[in-house]
């Protein structure tokens, strides 16, 4: 009953228990509660993971909503549980020790398992500053800040993240037990436990940021009115990455590529014409090779900026089988003539849905289809600058 290694250090738990909650229940020998635990932990990560899914997978705007509330709720909820879960590990080894007995250390000496939690979970160096190595502690904050500067661009350097974050853990727990004067070692841990904190840090460093960003889908969001009014100023939308997504495009999509004049920002206009494809406007009407595009007009408003005389013309415009709503700044487009373009092979013609308000591919010619990062998929957040309110009826849109 007083054997040393059934002693259940109260550190350790918590440790545990950040890398996956629920694991340090099981090691304090509170089992039903960690499987519990674990259980609410996977079952609330497919639940956050399908939610998002949902949002990204339903057209109806409602259904669409209320997949991303359930999966931000999960995620909210998977939080508050992990939190206390912490404090619960901790005081469920000091039970066990009380239960049996069990005296864990000396008050003062360095907590090793301690050390290790405020490197992993703060940030690498905390558990060298904890141990008084003030020096070594600077040295592993910076190195990891400079992998993270780099890891947006470089992804791949999440492996040398991987290693600072093993070492600083290592050497915390090593420092710690040589200040205490033991000779237990983290290389000493079980080839279990070492695997399961190995793992579990590879899963904690991954950049899945990046990744997603770079492969699948990306936020971007509207700072301009060029593509009024199917998309406003404040609106925060995810575009499609894939590479499925680029080389399936069709007229009507709307895209995301760099800026051709400064190709370090990024613009969003539509897909008109694709290579080979002549473009011009005769009379106030599109042509896309000597074709008509069909539009009919919806809405005439007043245009309430200052020095502006003219009505916006509202009007939803036919793609192919997609329609969508531009707008023009003017009364009359009887003597509105642009073009012919002819649009170069591999290239895209794009334009702005706010076609009198709009710099586009009428002014810096098409877009090399190799340069466009995405499609456009759907509304995530909508700010009124203005009104300085959420448009909480265009969260969750299909962008058409």
């Amino acid at each position: 009953m007083d054997d040393i290694a059934a002693i259940k250090h109260p550190w350790k738990a918590v440790f545990l228990t950040g890398l996956f909650t629920g694991a340090g229940h099981l090691y304090a020998g509170a089992r039903l509660r960690g499987i519990f635990l674990i259980a609410s932990a996977i079952i609330l990560s497919l639940t956050t993971f399908g939610g998002m899914m949902g949002f990204l997978a339903l057209d109806a705007q409602a259904a669409a909503r209320a997949s991303m509330i359930v999966s931000l709720g999960s995620l909210l909820l998977i939080s508050v549980i992990h939190f206390a879960a912490l404090f619960d590990a901790h005081k469920a080894a000091r039970k066990f020790n009380s239960d049996h007995g069990l005296i864990v250390e000396a008050t003062g000496r360095k907590k090793a398992w301690l050390a290790m939690f405020l490197s992993l979970f703060l940030f690498p160096g905390i558990g060298q500053f904890y141990n008084g190595q003030v020096v070594k502690g600077i040295g592993f904050v910076v190195a990891i800040l400079c992998v993270f500067a780099g890891e947006d661009i470089f992804y791949q350097l999440f492996f040398l993240a991987l290693a600072l974050y093993f070492f600083s853990i290592k050497d915390a727990f090593d420092s710690a037990e040589k200040r205490n004067g033991s000779s237990e070692r983290f290389l000493n841990q079980g080839n279990g436990l070492l695997v399961f904190i190995m793992v579990m840090l590879f899963l904690k460093t991954m950049p899945y940021g990046p990744v997603i960003k770079e492969n699948f889908l990306k936020a971007y969001n509207i700072p301009a009115s060029s593509m009024v009014p199917t998309l406003q100023i404040g609106d925060h939308l995810l575009i499609d990455k894939r590479q499925k997504a680029v080389d399936g495009l069709q007229r009507g999509d709307i895209v995301v590529f760099p800026y051709p004049e400064n190709p370090a920002k990024n613009f969003i206009k539509r897909a008109i014409a694709f290579g080979g494809d002549k473009v011009q406007f005769i009379n106030g009407d599109l042509y896309i090779n000597d074709n008509i595009v069909p539009k009919k007009l919806i809405q005439t408003r007043p245009d309430n900026l200052p020095g502006r005389t003219s009505n916006i013309m509202v009007y939803e415009e036919q793609l192919g089988d997609k329609a969508h709503r531009i707008q023009y700044l003017r009364d009359d487009l009887a003597n509105f003539n642009q073009g012919p373009w002819i649009v170069p092979d591999n290239e895209v013609f794009v334009l702005g849905d706010n076609r009198d308000n709009s710099q586009d591919s009428r002014v810096w010619g098409a877009v090399p289809r190799n340069t466009i990062e995405g499609k456009a998929l759907k509304l995530y957040w909508s700010w009124d600058r203005v009104d300085a309110r959420v448009n909480w009826e265009r969260i969750g849109q299909s962008i058409l």
